[in-house]
């Protein structure tokens, strides 16, 4: 009887174990969402997304890549902000593991010294998906759902379809 036992809980325990790690959702922790009249260089209003990755489930070297998106409440991304590369290496330098980003109403891409953002009219989001990739290729996702009740001005000249 203690055999059988011991026998189920392995393949329990190694069923456990074989779940891959993108299923993990203890990674990434949201923090604020909120909304703010003088973001960026530009001092114009937008939206700030901050968020932290949890050392022990995933250490800052480990990270390949770091995405922000703003989602609509018809599931369409409206806004992507992220962080790769060199600029991803300059989050890191700047704070840890713990981020933020912002978004604010702009017509083309820009890039600065850490996210390259997309073009943004100004949609109001419903929600934020942080997605977090490691370099396994691993992919960590979580929401903040705390979307802020101010709504951004229109954006002149915005491309259709954004």
């Amino acid at each position: 009887m203690k055999r059988q036992l011991l026998a189920g809980l392995g393949i329990g325990a190694a069923l456990l174990f074989s779940v891959p790690v993108s299923a993990q959702t203890n990674v990434i922790l949201p923090e604020d969402f909120t909304y703010g009249t003088q973001l960026g260089a530009e001092k114009v209003p937008g939206y700030n997304i901050g968020f932290s990755v949890v050392p022990e489930q995933l250490k800052e070297q480990d990270i390949q890549r770091i995405t922000v998106q703003l989602v609509s409440t018809d599931g369409k991304v409206v806004a992507e902000n992220e962080a790769k590369g060199k600029g991803l290496k300059n989050l890191i330098a700047y704070d840890g593991q713990q981020y933020s980003t912002q978004f604010y109403g702009k017509a083309k891409k820009m890039k600065d010294d850490v996210w390259t953002h997309s073009i943004y009219c100004g949609q109001k989001p419903a929600f934020a998906e942080i997605i977090v990739q490691d370099k396994r290729g691993n992919t960590y996702k979580a929401h903040n759902t705390n979307a802020p009740d101010k709504v951004l001005d229109p954006v002149p000249n915005c491309p259709k379809g954004q």
